[in-house]
This record gives C-alpha cells, structure tokens and sequence, in this order.
C-alpha cells in the first residue's frame, strides 16, 4: 500500500516538472525565437481554434468553401475590433480620464456628509478628518494610469501602421520612389493615429518621395507639415533629414515667390502630357490625307 502511494506522489511530482520545464520552454520561445516564427505560431493556434467550426461546416458544404467562410468571418471579426471596439473603447477611457476629477469631488463630498452625520448621531465616536482624501490623488498618477490603458489598446494598430511607415522608408532609401509612394498614399488616411515623431518621418519621406518624382506641389505642402511638426516637438527628425528639409523647401518656395504657384506644376504628369500631345500630332500628321495633284490640261488637235 505505502509503494503504491509513494509511486502515485512521484508520477504527480514528475507530471508538475513536466509541466514546469514545459512552461519554461515556451516562455524561453516566446522571448528568444524570431518574430516570422512567433507570426506562424500564432497561425497555427488560430488555424485549431477554426478547425471545428469548419468541421461542422464540411458536413453541408464543400471544404474549401467553408474554410474560406470561417476565415472571411475571423477577418471580418478582427476588422470590426480594430475599426469600432477600440476606437470606441479608446474614447469612452479618455471621457473617463476627463470626468475622473468631477466623480473623486463627488466621492469626497459624499465621505464629509458621511462624516457629519455620523458626528451627528454619535458624538463621543471619534472620526479622523479627511483620512481618506480623493483630492490628495494625484492628477498625473490618473493621465499615466489612463495614458497606459489608451496606449495598450491603440498599440497593434499603430505597430501596423509605424510597420507600414518602415517600409516605405526602406524602399525611399532604396530609390524605389513609386513603390514608396504607394505605400504612402495608401497609409496617409492613418496617418493621425502616428506618435508625433512618426508624423513627422511620414511627412518629410512623403515630401521628399514626391519630390524626387516631381509632385512639386505635393513635395511643398508635406515638406511644410514636417518643419511645422519638427517645430512644435524639436528633435523628430534627425539632423541631416531636417537640413535636407530646409534646404528642399527653400528652392520650393524661391520657385512659388519668383514664378508663381503655377511653377510647382507636376514634371511628371507635365512630361506625360507632354508625350502624349506629341504622339497625338505625329498621328494627326501621318494620318493627314496629302492633297491630289492637279490634272494637266489636254492638248487640243491645233497643237
């Protein structure tokens, strides 16, 4: 009997490290091995946890329909979290922060007008004034505290974004202006949800991109939302970045002062208008029909 309950106390001591030395393995993964492989690890728990959903849909349907289904329902389940739940949520946090004031006076005047009564009721029970002071929280522990919260929830979305901003830097410094560009544009709607310092990265590679292609005008308006960012919070952008700026914007502007707003005019789409109207009249020339020599008189039988 003692053997048998002495073997039963060391298989569950052995199953404990088990599960020990397993949760060690996976913390040291989760910590050490590259993001790409992270990404396909989550993948693939999200690929068990859809699997008996789409098992079920296999029985009155094809396979790959209802894999396209139960996927098309998780991306439309996470578009819905990121562009309504945590906007929304975001908002209802900073109206909290901005009332948290007005409800801790609330809260500290109801505690005095508790105090008062109970002095009222039974006088020789001694209360301690103000033991419990909501005034005494600070503001800057509840803008932390708030500022944490807003900046756990808003933090995926702008990881993706300042992912996407990254990309486009590194195909700027590769001189792949219109693939830079592209991934400009379609990341500009997003472009206020950026940390300031981000902001300002996106508007000087942005003016700057379009600069090299000749979106002068362009070039101008996102190289002035740089320097006025750069203004307002010093040191966003390095220093070579922010000479090149300047001096960017100064030819700009020379060329705006000396020439008018109508000098910015977009050298690319003026050099393909350009080639366009000159293929138009090389086909309008050749296409011209050429005029028909005149017929010469006939000779009369006097001649």
């Amino acid at each position: 009997m003692q053997t048998a309950l002495g073997g039963d106390i060391w298989r569950r001591i052995g199953a404990i490290a088990a599960a020990l030395a397993v949760a060690l393995i996976a913390y040291w993964l989760v910590r050490h091995i590259p993001r790409t492989i992270a990404i396909f690890v989550i993948a693939a728990f999200i690929a068990f946890g859809v699997q008996p959903v789409a098992a079920r849909l296999e029985r009155r349907m094809p396979k790959p329909l209802a894999i396209s289904i139960v996927f098309v329902g998780l991306l439309l389940a996470v578009a819905i979290l990121l562009v309504i739940v945590v906007p929304l949520t975001v908002n209802q946090v900073q109206l909290l922060a901005a009332n948290i004031p007005s409800y801790a006076t609330t809260a500290q005047g109801w505690l005095i007008s508790m105090e008062s009564s109970f002095n009222a009721h039974f006088p020789t029970l001694q209360i301690p004034a103000y033991e419990l002071n909501f005034g005494k929280i600070g503001a800057s522990q509840i803008a932390g505290v708030v500022a944490a919260a807003v900046a756990s929830l808003a933090a995926p979305a702008c990881a993706t974004y300042q992912e996407d901003l990254a990309r486009a830097q590194h195909a700027y410094e590769g001189s792949e202006d219109e693939r830079a560009l592209a991934i400009f544009r379609m990341l500009e709607p997003d472009v206020s949800r950026l940390p300031p310092a981000d902001r300002a990265h996106y508007a000087y590679l942005r003016g700057m991109t379009d600069y090299r292609i000749g979106y002068k005008a362009e070039a101008r308006h996102w190289l002035a939302v740089a320097a006025a960012i750069e203004q307002q919070t010093p040191n966003s952008l390095p220093e070579e970045w922010v000479k090149r700026m300047n001096e960017s914007l100064k030819e700009l502007n020379e060329a705006v002062f000396t020439a008018g707003i109508e000098s910015l005019t977009n050298s690319a789409e003026e050099k393909a208008k350009g080639s366009d109207d000159e293929a138009s009249s090389d086909d309008s020339s050749g296409d011209k029909p050429r005029a028909k020599p005149k017929p010469k008189p006939a000779k009369s039988d006097d001649e």
